[in-house]
């Protein structure tokens, strides 16, 4: 009797053994995932703080401060943080030289100069020179600001992307795609992407200032060259797309790609859009007044409710973004010309 008792423990002690060590391995499996898990959220948390806090320093006029690839470096993607720290570090540089040059033209003053009832100037007392180097200085701001923000977005998007049931689905758009995203056909097509900018755009046509608009102007200095009104319209809007495209897709991977996102991911729909929008318009604030910040917290408000309904799709607030953008500095172009970048002298037709 206690030979067969015997006999049969040794006969189960395999199939014992086994369940008890495909319990802890299955235990472990599952505690590594949780630990990768909770690694790939804190990754994602500290991303996004980092992004806010380079975009709060560079707005408070403290520096155009580059994130050197130090997103990437965090998500373990070594070779892209060379890539984007790369370009952004030889931007500095060309920032600086610009930066340079247009300082050195600036002491050189023109006291010929005088704003007149029959010509006007943005800045009296600075030469062409000091126009032009200050228009590329600030051409390669944006193109600066949007590197570090594309960075800190891809960064978090592929990090976000290795959740295993994240709440917000991110699409894998690249950053060329996002960029191409106002000249879409089915963005230009989407209600909700022009008609804001265009209630907009007719907003600032009836009630802005037409005191001096582009009829009364006989040839308009935009940067350093002297052109018509007509070709004037065409040079600034040209530089103007350029310029508000990297402002809109740069604002809208960090705040709505980035930022939203991970609010999201921690604090639910609602809270992250009123949270997001709020910390949008504080950030205009310190350059452009409170009347701006506001209006970019509506803004926000609904760049994040059109990002949330769109199934995350990152392209329609970057095409809507844009276009707001863009049209306001068109019909500031031909209602009052004094109000555009670049634009740095007019001559009225007497």
């Amino acid at each position: 009797m206690f030979l067969r008792a015997f006999i049969l423990s040794i006969s189960l002690f395999p199939f014992i053994f086994s369940q008890s060590t495909g319990s802890v391995m299955a235990d472990t499996v599952n505690r590594i995932d949780t630990l990768r898990q909770d690694r790939v959220a804190q990754t994602s948390g500290i991303v996004t703080i980092l992004g806010i806090g380079l975009d709060l320093i560079s707005v408070s006029g403290a520096a155009n401060t580059p994130s050197f690839g130090l997103a990437h470096f965090l998500t373990g993607d070594y070779l892209a943080g060379i890539c984007w720290g790369g370009a952004e570090f030889g931007l500095l540089g060309i920032e600086k030289h610009l930066e340079k040059r247009a300082q050195n033209s600036q002491n050189i003053r023109d006291y010929s100069r005088q704003t007149t009832n029959s010509r006007w100037y943005k800045n009296q007392f600075f030469t062409d020179e000091a126009n032009r180097y200050s228009a590329l200085y600030n051409l390669n701001f944006q193109l600066l600001a949007f590197c570090r923000n594309a960075d800190i977005f891809t960064a978090y998007r592929d990090m976000h992307l290795k959740l295993q049931h994240p709440r917000v689905q991110m699409t894998g758009e690249g950053v060329p795609e996002l960029l191409a995203s106002p000249f879409k056909l089915k963005h230009l097509t989407n209600p909700w992407v022009f008609t804001p900018a265009l209630a907009l755009g007719l907003g600032l046509w009836f009630m802005g200032d037409h005191l001096k608009p582009i009829g009364s102007a006989d040839k308009i200095t935009v940067i350093d060259r002297i052109y018509s009104p007509g070709k004037a319209v065409l040079v600034s809007q040209g530089i103007a797309v350029a310029k508000y495209n990297l402002v809109a897709a740069g604002e809208e991977m960090l705040y709505r790609g980035v930022l939203l996102t991970q609010l999201e991911e921690t604090s639910g729909v609602n809270t992250a859009l009123i949270l997001s929008s709020v910390i949008f318009g504080l950030m205009h604030i310190p350059q452009n007044g409170v009347g701006a910040g506001v209006g970019a917290a509506v803004g926000g408000l609904y760049m994040g409710y059109r990002y949330q309904k769109s199934s995350y799709d990152l392209g329609e607030t970057i095409a809507a973004h844009f276009w707001i953008d863009w049209l306001q500095s068109f019909v500031s172009m031909i209602r009052n010309p004094r109000e555009v970048s670049y634009v740095y002298s007019i001559a009225w037709k007497l």
